[in-house]
């Protein structure tokens, strides 16, 4: 089975497209979240800032394009919209590999099938993060993936201004305590290509004045993180690695069927 060789590569090789904060040979709970960066993660660009950039272009409004509905109204401005939002995410081959890994995500096996899937992005200066989401929701629509992506599940945040790190950890941290079940940071995966914004989430790290995220609520350790490399979106060996993130650690024998019969036995007792 395809999974089970992967999971074998992964556990043994240690090799990731991404960088994980935790190796899957170090896991001892199974994942129940995953939260996904929008512009070049679950992207192959950053889309969002090209659609603004069209908006101004196009003189579509005098409000750079931050009003209620206008970056909608800038996406749909494109000749053929739908094609746009496949190219954003790389190409139908692209694409279908991320309605796949999601699918994997969803099946009776795999611990994240409740389907606590996330978006957690950051507009751009000065749309407001309600606008950022519509925008987001509208992309997400036309490439077929509002099914997974529900618009209570897409996240943005208010960009803070120039080299002024975002908070991500807060909204992150708000969702998780929504939900009516405790989710530890081992079960949970944050998917991010900028550096700064997983280090946040878990405070480490400071902002542009050299605050470090404890001095604006706190320390915290909110949710494993895995940086995705080149900036080019997430691959499929990123995409593995959260799926067997809902697998492993296989703590029965009847996990150990599941995974085609690779065990990998849980050190935590």
């Amino acid at each position: 089975v395809e999974l089970v060789g992967l999971l074998v590569a992964l556990i043994f090789n240690t090799v990731y497209s991404g960088e994980p904060s935790v190796d899957l040979v170090d896991l001892t709970s199974k994942t129940l979240t995953v939260f996904y960066d929008f512009d070049r993660t679950l992207l192959v660009e950053s889309f969002g800032g090209d659609i603004q950039d069209r908006c101004i272009e196009l003189n579509l409004t005098d409000t750079d394009c931050s009003g209620e509905g206008e970056m909608v109204a800038a996406l749909n401005s494109y000749p053929d919209p739908d094609e746009r939002c496949l190219i954003a995410f790389g190409n139908e081959t692209r694409l279908a590999q991320v309605k796949a890994h999601l699918d994997k995500l969803l099946e009776d096996t795999n611990s994240l099938n409740g389907g606590y899937f996330y978006i957690l992005s950051t507009s751009w200066e000065p749309i407001p993060a309600s606008e950022w989401e519509k925008m987001i929701s509208a992309v997400i629509a036309k490439v077929g993936l509002s099914d997974y992506f529900p618009d209570s599940q897409i996240l943005g945040l208010d960009d803070p201004g120039p080299d002024i790190q975002a908070d991500k950890g807060s909204k992150l941290s708000a969702a998780l305590d929504a939900l009516d079940f405790d989710v530890s940071m081992d079960q949970c995966i944050f998917l991010d290509d900028k550096l700064g914004n997983l280090n946040w989430a878990n405070c480490e790290g400071t902002d542009a004045d050299g605050d470090s995220c404890s001095d604006y609520g706190g320390t915290r350790q909110i949710c494993d993180t895995l940086l995705i490399q080149e900036r080019e979106g997430m691959d499929g060996t990123d995409m593995n690695y959260v799926e067997a993130r809902g697998i492993l650690p296989a703590t029965s024998s009847t996990d150990c069927d599941n995974m085609g019969g690779v065990f990998v036995a849980n050190s935590a007792t």
